[in-house]
């Protein structure tokens, strides 16, 4: 199926590759002799280091051990939050002492039977980057947090208001003030952070929802959550989560939920892969058209490699599209 014009697709790197190494074909790396510049042949004899190239791996070496030592200084600060439906546990990601604290804070959540440990690396990634974050369990979701649902009806209606407990959360642990509102979550809860941009305690914000491995789906046959394949791993995906939130009730919900949005004049970025057969072909697309017609400002990015099940791969995507639109 053709890429839509609207949705950035990932493309492979040009370049090429001899003995583990990129190269490029120049007079200096042949020493001046400009009539050896074929594409098809390499431009150093392997083993041989120019002093460029020893300056570039030092210089890459440093950054490197830099970006580590930002790593080891990230503070995190465990909680477990109670509100008025739910109990769960939440980690906030408090950005290095060395690095300024920007006015963007991420609040983090992950996807059905999951917990926040999918959300680790983007928590880590952008509070290197001097943003706050917070990751959570959802309600009811028993690898991260022991805790249980009143209802069915109490998850569908409040589960995106823990974004706003998260961001409470937050608040209490730093000095400093927000002024953008990054929610992000994967699959289940790339919608509820769709959701929670409507949430009047975030009226005076500015916000930006982050979804990622969401779409509308167009499978035109058997569903992957209807095959066989899938009916039998729900033995042990059941036992993941509250009984009170089955799959076999919040699939339907989920499906009406993403096609009855009507939230308008918002910030949206989708991130699904071009691999992810929950979403499908074309599940992206339609999603997004449907976030325009609502007039909301939408973009997508389409990765060639980010399977549903692997949504930590996400952290190097989300960095990328935040870099640009924050001015990072």
């Amino acid at each position: 199926m053709p890429c839509p014009a609207h949705i950035k697709k990932a493309t492979p790197k040009s370049g090429f590759l001899f003995d583990s190494k990129s190269w490029c074909p120049d007079a200096d790396s042949n020493h001046g002799h400009k009539d050896f510049q074929s594409f098809a042949l390499p431009t150093e004899l392997s083993g041989h280091c120019s002093f460029k190239n020893v300056l570039h791996k030092l210089l890459f070496f440093t950054d490197l051990v830099k970006q580590k030592v930002k790593n080891m200084n990230v503070k995190l600060i465990k909680q477990t939050i109670q509100n008025q439906h739910f109990t769960f546990n939440c980690i906030g990601f408090i950005p290095p002492h060395n690095v300024e604290i920007r006015s963007e804070w991420a609040l983090l959540t992950h996807g059905y039977t999951a917990s926040k440990s999918d959300c680790i690396s983007w928590a880590s990634r952008l509070s290197e980057a001097g943003i706050p974050c917070c990751i959570f369990d959802l309600p009811g979701h028993h690898l991260g947090s022991f805790n249980y649902v009143n209802s069915l009806d109490d998850f569908t209606s409040f589960s995106h208001e823990c974004f706003l407990d998260a961001f409470q959360f937050l608040s209490s642990q730093l000095s400093s003030g927000c002024e953008k509102i990054i929610l992000a979550g994967h699959s289940l809860g790339g919608l509820l952070a769709i959701k929670a941009l409507e949430l009047d305690a975030f009226e005076h914000f500015e916000k930006l929802a982050i979804s990622i491995g969401i779409g509308i789906s167009q499978h035109k046959h058997i569903h992957l959550f209807e095959s066989s394949f899938y009916q039998k791993t729900l033995n042990i995906r059941r036992q993941l989560i509250d009984a009170k939130i089955d799959s076999n009730f919040i699939f339907p919900w989920v499906m009406q939920e993403k096609k009855n949005l009507s939230l308008t004049n918002q910030r949206i970025h989708l991130i699904t892969g071009a691999d992810d057969v929950v979403v499908g072909p074309g599940g992206l697309e339609t999603l997004r058209s449907n976030l325009v017609n609502l007039n909301n400002n939408v973009t997508a990015y389409e990765p060639r490699k980010l399977p549903h099940h692997e949504p930590s791969l996400a952290a190097t995507h989300i960095y990328s599209f935040l870099k640009k639109e924050l001015s990072l």
